[in-house]
């Protein structure tokens, strides 16, 4: 995924940022975050946490056409209260009865950070080859994947929309990444 980002978005080796969803809430708020991370830590984190729910899980849907990259516009990304209330719910995010504000804060970041390519968080580099519609790699007649049971949605997708035909190889006994959106299923 980092390599089909970079051919599409020139970027540069070290442009992956662990803090961009933090570095978008301080751009969004205006404020730098360790001003008011005490009184706004539980929003902080539980944006953060869903964030990266929504792109691992593609929980999105579009109310318009899908951007263009680099475009200075919100996107038309939408995320439904009831679905993102089902992942926090499932993933145990704790909105502290903030949901109103943790919601529409996680809508407001998604749709930042697809205008952001100059740099990527991790899950950038399979969520956005997805919403872009990147060839990843050329594709392949025959994809085969171990530890199957450990991809989530988007890395299932990736595969899918890659390879011809697909072998699967995996454990449902030894599904331990469901906190990463992991789907044994």
């Amino acid at each position: 995924g980092f390599a089909a980002c970079r051919r599409k978005f020139r970027l540069k080796w070290g442009s992956v940022s662990k803090y961009k969803s933090r570095d978008l809430l301080s751009i969004l708020w205006g404020r730098d975050l360790r001003e008011i991370w005490k009184e706004k830590v539980t929003v902080i984190e539980a944006v953060e946490d869903l964030v990266r729910k929504v792109k691992i899980n593609l929980a999105h849907e579009w109310d318009g056409p899908a951007p263009e990259p680099g475009a200075t516009e919100m996107s038309s990304l939408t995320v439904s209260d009831a679905e993102l209330l089902r992942l926090a719910t499932h993933y145990n995010i704790d909105t502290e009865g903030q949901d109103d504000e943790v919601f529409d804060t996680t809508r407001k970041i998604l749709n930042m950070s697809l205008a952001e390519t100059d740099r990527l968080d991790f899950e950038d580099q399979v969520w956005m080859p997805h919403v872009y519609d990147m060839p990843v790699w050329e594709k392949f007649q025959l994809g085969l994947v171990d530890e199957s049971q450990d991809l989530n949605k988007v890395q299932q997708e990736l595969v899918f929309r890659n390879c011809d035909r697909i072998l699967l190889v995996g454990d449902d006994r030894q599904a331990i990444y469901g906190f990463a959106g992991a789907d044994v299923a």
